[in-house]
């Protein structure tokens, strides 16, 4: 039964993953819509359950199965077979060798798309087998050609517009259907997957037809519905699926859209020679080609999607809550130093980083009064930063040292070696970090040595160009010594500047004096989770008590969790120095969202502290409000939720106060107290809407 229910889901997701989805209701729909023209239905209904079963006997990966990647090549293969050929038996068997032929490219072309290029693999298998199933056609005579099929409830479709019959027409021809009808129920699964969708579908829809219609192209080649539907499926993938919504991406999205109307009029006139029809080669070649350009680009811009892509909406939600929580590298990057250090000159400093090194960081020690150097005299040892220890930023390997060369003394300058001593360090294959001015003789470290985050590298010196010691950090994209630098954000650093507050993922700015944290055992020791361990709590509201239970667990993607009796979830990270959640999954009204509400994101510092971290709007908004916010936060962070948090520690413990806000309004839902008792979950106290909730443990 389980298996039945897999392929069953697999089957549906075959259909969905065609508009980006990952829906089953969508694609139950989109499977009825394939039936308007009954015949590419069953063709293509036949070509997903043959691609399934065939992944599933040849034991293709079960993840990917049921994702959908073998079916929707073949539901188009299927459906593309009925446009000119009369369904037979020998058109069924063309069509079942057909799937394992597609089978094998979808495969090889999948791991070469995403392995070498990091690009989805789009409809490239269908576009392949169907051109060459298509020329074989002319060699074998057992086929008749398919007469022209019309719906019977065609006749009745509104015609007070054709642009909206053609825009109904080209949703409809995604799936090889004629009937607008049938485009009508498209558009209607594809409002329900993501309103941003729906917004690039018509833009790119009229701005595709004006450019056609401008340079003189007929209306013939819009009836079918190819150029709309090629237009507007490249302008939804490049606008807000594979590449993280804004105006940036809208614009390079309608943009290419343009030019998947431009590829296809000249597919066309070369493939009508043949009678093979466009299909979606247009869209393919179109956005792989500017999904590669931008890999290379690395514009801050246009980040790309690089997680598991959903819906527009989802991918800025989880973009601005996510990763600009945790930085778009991947790995955490710390301080290279211990202490407090002021950022003597940032990015776009006005001495020397300017040009292609614009992207750089001086930093100085200074003491508790702010002071650079001891005293007046002009010696290396007068400053505090002289002879400190240069820590690696994150792990990595060593690529390049340099270790000989000496100070300059106070005001002097090495312009001819202007790094002075240095260390290189790979983390990724287009991330390295530079740190340079280093003591002679002072670099711990050999090229082609492993190093870990807060590993020794050397001294700060003043060799190179440096009148006066200090530690230059960089970051740059390739292994060349004076490299093009680039942006990257620290992980978590502590800013001192007024109130002292930690900041996550941020580059602090000239003049800022900024520091590490200071470890806290205690807050470490409460926070220390192992699957398996069990609690047991009890609720207090309205009078009313409620018990509920929690148990860590982590499955089998390494991700960490608490799951209570009720099947709610709570996803954390837990790192050396921090405690964050990820994501919750359940009612709103356990005890484990209150807890996630809390405890959003804890560092482990022994100073009181204050903090603030995006929150997805999606945790307190109606499903209205959702839909709203989500088509408005590819353009504005006004619609964000922010949490807010200030840890204090006292005579009696450490607590925490936590709320969320709303930037556009201010408004509070809700205000959290946890006192952190000896034993977890501690003691939380709610205040929402003149009530009060009370969260204890139960030994």
């Amino acid at each position: 039964m389980e298996q039945m229910k897999r392929f069953l889901y697999a089957t549906l997701n075959g259909y969905s993953a065609i508009l980006f989805s990952d829906r089953k209701m969508a694609g139950l729909v989109l499977l009825a819509a394939t039936f308007f023209n009954w015949q590419a239905g069953l063709m293509g209904l036949i070509a997903v359950v043959a691609a399934n079963a065939t992944a599933i006997l040849l034991g293709a990966n079960q993840s990917k199965i049921e994702k959908g990647l073998y079916a929707f090549n073949a539901l188009l293969v299927g459906s593309s077979f009925s446009l000119f050929n009369q369904i037979n038996i020998a058109l069924i068997i063309l069509l079942l060798v057909a799937i394992v032929l597609l089978f094998f490219v979808t495969l090889g072309t999948d791991y070469i798309f995403g392995y070498y290029l990091g690009l989805p693999v789009l409809s490239l298998p269908f576009v392949f087998v169907s051109f060459g199933c298509y020329f074989a056609f002319y060699n074998y005579p057992n086929f008749q050609v398919a007469g022209l099929h019309t719906f019977f409830a065609d006749p009745w479709f509104p015609h007070q517009s054709v642009l909206v019959l053609f825009y109904f027409k080209s949703l409809a021809a995604i799936f090889f259907q004629s009937s607008p009808w049938a485009g009508v129920l498209i558009a209607l699964v594809l409002f329900s997957f993501s309103r941003l969708a729906v917004v690039l579908s018509v833009t790119s829809y009229l701005i595709g037809i004006a450019f056609h219609f401008y340079l003189g192209g007929s209306d013939a080649d819009l009836s079918t519905g190819v150029l709309g539907f090629n237009s507007i499926l490249t302008a939804i993938a490049i606008g807000g699926v594979f590449l993280v919504p804004s105006w940036h991406s809208f614009a390079l999205g309608l943009t290419a859209s343009i030019i998947s109307v431009l590829t296809a009029s000249f597919l066309k006139i070369f493939l009508v020679n043949f009678s093979i029809p466009v299909m979606a080669m247009p869209f393919c070649l179109v956005t792989l080609l500017v999904l590669f350009g931008v890999r290379l680009l690395h514009n801050p811009r246009l980040p790309t999607v690089d997680f598991l892509p959903g819906s527009p909406e989802q991918n800025i939600d989880y973009f601005k809550t996510r990763l600009q929580r945790f930085g778009l590298e991947g790995i955490e990057i710390r301080l290279p130093f211990s202490g407090k250090w002021i950022v003597s000159q940032g990015y776009h400093g006005e001495h020397t980083h300017t040009g292609l090194w614009a992207e750089s960081l001086d930093f100085m020690a200074v003491d508790e009064k702010g002071e650079l150097r001891r005293g007046a005299n002009n010696e290396l040892d007068d400053y505090y930063c002289y002879g400190l220890p240069v820590l690696a930023c994150a792990g990595g390997t060593v690529i390049k040292i340099v270790n000989h060369i000496a100070d300059n003394p106070i005001g002097e300058m090495d312009v001819q070696q202007n790094w002075g001593n240095l260390v290189l360090i790979q983390h990724g294959p287009l991330l390295f970090s530079h740190v340079s001015h280093l003591q002679p003789g002072s670099v711990t470290v050999q090229e082609g040595d492993y190093v870990v985050a807060g590993d020794k590298l050397g001294l700060v010196g003043n060799s190179g160009r440096s009148p006066e010691p200090h530690l230059h950090l960089h970051f740059q994209s390739t292994p060349e010594i004076g490299s093009p630098t680039r942006r990257v954000s620290f992980s978590q650093y502590v800013k001192h500047n007024g109130q002292r507050r930690i900041r996550f993922n941020q580059i602090p700015a000239e003049g800022e004096v900024i520091s590490t944290l200071e470890g806290d055992f205690a807050l470490a020791n409460f926070f220390r989770l192992a699957p398996g361990m069990q609690f047991q709590l009890q609720l207090a509201q309205k009078g009313q008590l409620r018990d509920e239970k929690w148990q860590v667990g982590i499955d089998f993607t390494g991700s960490r969790f608490i799951e209570n009796d009720t099947g709610d979830k709570l996803f954390y990270y837990q790192a050396s120095d921090y405690f964050a959640g990820l994501n919750y999954r359940g009612s709103r009204s356990s005890a484990l969202f209150w807890f996630f509400m809390a405890t959003y994101r804890i560092p482990f510092d022994r100073q009181d502290y204050t903090l603030s971290d995006p929150v997805s709007h999606r945790f307190f908004s109606s499903r209205i409000m959702q839909m709203y916010r989500g088509m408005l936060l590819p353009f504005t962070d006004s619609v964000l939720w922010k949490w807010y948090a200030a840890v204090s520690h006292t005579e009696n413990g450490i607590s925490l106060e936590s709320f969320v806000s709303l930037q556009e309004s201010g408004r509070q839902p809700f205000q959290v107290l946890l006192e952190l008792q000896p034993a977890f979950p501690g003691k939380l106290i709610v205040k929402r809407q003149n009530e009060t909730i009370t969260i204890t443990g139960i030994a």
